[in-house]
């Protein structure tokens, strides 16, 4: 069933009238990705507030789902999907009274489920396409129809001419319908709005909105943004909306005098198109940048001169933008401000700066909301195996000792972790993160520059591929992680498209030995912030495995995502070939 986002309370009082006092009537299903932690953090706070009891499951992917919707047998009455479930038929899990409710930014959403008014609920959020959307129900009647006027063959000539008549009209119908469903789907996938900002629609709309679930959707938006799901037209649309609540909530912070009366405040703050600045000196913060460094060509310039030079421009001394950030002087740091724009334009940087938000952590600290987001995805990517060490003086909150065996908490460190990081009162846990986030983007800049400098990137008709064969420490540490893979992929992609060579839009195809699997993915998109264009590698994947009868596994939330047996590998490749954007 279809729920206008105007609308979204009746979700949650759907929710609130299911519930049995005293019983654990809601089951939570949260994918570990930035945005669906952040609409965690609201929808917990709103349940909390109704007394509601709940369980919570983090899964990486359709077979973690699936085990874990089975699970749950009829133990629950209502079970919500964070950030999964849209893409996928739900209504094969439909048993008995659970009733399904999906916040899940990934689109296109599966015709049965915007179909099924009984037990499943998705929100339209207006940037979804489901107008779109085809009726099952209707295509289903006319093939039955069909069938009834072929098998009569009795009565009257007339009536005969009247059945051909009927048959040709239901076949064109049912081929309108065909046409339909290919259109919806043959698009491929991409993103609609945060599904943090949506569940904070819903905090609105129960009169619980406060400054801590506006940040939480605030950072939703903005990870969106920073890793080009969202266009710039729907981010512009949904930062004015969020703009308005800064102002509305914050408007006593504004008039307050003193940094120590403004902690926790939230501001709108024009944020430069760096890496962490906050965190680091100015120079690697812009050295770091993928728009920075693919604007500058930086993976061609191994002494910096361009770099050298944006700075010299600026007006900012090497020695000054070389130390920490925050103690660079503040005659530099106001030269950066009022020059930024008119400098960066001389090298074609014209959208360096974006409107964002940052919170007041502190008296004298501001937290961007980019740089809490590249720490807590940092988080969530780095690998299980050295989290526990980075993060060794932290445990991982109450929420690790409710669950029931070690097994489960070491599995899901990463997720508790950035839970935790996100409500963590501490800078600890930030800092840490901030720290991975540095370490992370200088292995992905120099993957990057190795790849294009060894020329390791094969062009086909339509795309470009890599394979990166696992064998350095960096490939090891940091790729195994099918977003990371996906954000090399895009970086390389940005770095074609400077490079102003023929077809240098092409599509990227990066590829991971792991073992004996190869992880695939596809990226199609345009520079960074900029949003990415609609991805038509899942289903052509699938496509192409299914016909060739290859051994693959398909599990990611994101469908252009592939593993292959290294053995089909080489078939699979060459079966790719011809692949195209429509």
């Amino acid at each position: 069933m279809k729920i206008l986002l105007n609308n979204i309370k009746e979700c949650f009082q759907k929710i609130l009238k299911r519930s049995e006092f005293g019983k654990t009537s809601v089951c939570i299903i949260v994918s570990l990705d930035v945005d669906a932690i952040c609409a965690l953090r609201i929808l917990t706070s709103l349940l909390n507030r109704e007394n509601l009891q709940f369980r919570m499951i983090p899964v990486t992917g359709y077979s973690e789902m699936t085990e874990a919707i089975q699970k749950c047998g009829n133990m629950y009455k209502s079970i919500i999907l964070l950030n999964c479930g849209n893409v996928y038929d739900m209504s094969e899990f439909v048993k008995g009274d659970v009733k399904f409710f999906l916040f899940d930014s990934h689109k296109p959403i599966n015709h049965n489920n915007v179909n099924n008014e009984k037990s499943i609920y998705i929100i339209d959020d207006g940037m979804g396409q489901l107008e779109k959307c085809p009726d099952e129900e209707i295509k289903e009647m006319s093939e039955e129809d069909e069938d009834s006027l072929e098998e009569d063959d009795s009565g009257s000539h007339s009536s005969q001419i009247q059945r051909k008549q009927q048959l040709k009209l239901q076949r064109s119908l049912r081929k309108q319908l065909i046409q339909m469903h290919e259109d919806y789907y043959s698009q491929g996938t991409y993103y609609s709005r945060p599904s943090s900002t949506v569940v904070y629609t819903l905090a609105q709309q129960m009169n619980h909105d406060c400054n801590d679930h506006l940040w939480y959707a605030i950072l939703g938006l903005t990870d969106a943004y920073i890793h080009m799901r969202l266009n710039q037209k729907n981010y512009d649309i949904i930062f004015e909306e969020l703009q308005n609540e800064v102002i509305r909530l914050n408007i006593h912070y504004e008039e307050t005098q003193g940094d120590n009366k403004k902690i926790g405040g939230v501001f709108i703050e024009n944020e430069y198109k760096f890496l962490l600045m906050r965190q680091q000196s100015l120079y690697n913060s812009m050295y770091y940048s993928s728009y920075v460094g693919t604007k500058l060509k930086l993976w061609k310039d191994r002494d910096n001169k361009r770099l050298e030079e944006f700075m010299a421009k600026l007006g900012i001394p090497l020695n000054e933008a070389k130390q920490d950030f925050r103690y660079m002087n503040q005659k530099f740091k106001n030269i950066l401000k009022s020059q930024i724009a008119e400098v960066a334009s001389k090298f074609q940087m014209d959208d360096i700066l974006y409107r964002s938000f940052v919170r007041q952590s502190d008296t004298k600290i501001q937290i961007a909301a980019s740089d809490m987001v590249y720490a807590v995805n940092a988080i969530l990517e780095y690998p299980q195996a050295l989290l526990s060490k980075q993060l060794m003086q932290h445990q991982c909150s109450e929420v690790i000792e409710k669950l029931k065996t070690s097994e489960t908490a070491a599995r899901f460190q990463n997720f508790f972790c950035a839970l935790d990081t996100l409500g963590s009162k501490s800078d600890d846990l930030f800092q840490q993160g901030v720290q991975m986030a540095l370490e992370f983007q200088a292995a992905l800049v120099d993957e990057a520059n190795n790849l294009i400098e060894n020329n390791e990137l094969y062009p086909c008709k339509h795309f470009r591929y890599g394979i990166l064969k696992n064998e350095s420490p960096q490939q090891k540490k940091f790729f195994q992680h099918p977003q990371s893979l996906q954000k090399l992929a895009l970086l390389l992609m940005d770095i074609y498209k400077e490079k102003g060579y023929k077809q240098s839009n092409k599509s990227v195809i990066l590829v991971n030995q792991l073992g004996e699997l190869f992880m695939v993915v596809g990226v199609v998109g345009g520079m960074s912030f900029s949003g990415q264009e609609k991805n038509q590698f899942g289903q052509y994947f699938l496509r192409k495995v299914q016909e060739l009868n290859l051994q693959f596994r398909q599990d990611s939330f994101e469908t252009s995502v592939i593993e292959i047996h290294k053995d089909d590998f080489p078939n699979f490749i060459d079966a790719i070939t011809d692949f195209k954007k429509n």
